[in-house]
């Protein structure tokens, strides 16, 4: 991104990118790993459960 949109706006897309690549609990193998494999797709690398979610992150607020 450079210099460009703000230093605002940058810190906020970088937290999103990071809970968006970053691994989470899987509650069938107890390993922490699910990865993101589409938008709003999750899925398990050692159990192989693929799991709907939000498009950042693995489970979405209730409104």
């Amino acid at each position: 991104m450079g210099t460009r949109y703000g230093a605002s706006l940058r810190k906020r897309i970088k937290k999103i990118k990071i809970s968006q690549h970053s691994e989470y609990f899987c509650e069938l193998c107890g390993k922490y790993a699910v990865k993101r494999k589409a938008i709003g797709i999750r899925g398990c690398k050692d159990f192989g459960k693929v799991k709907a979610g939000g498009a950042y992150t693995l489970n979405t607020a209730s409104a």
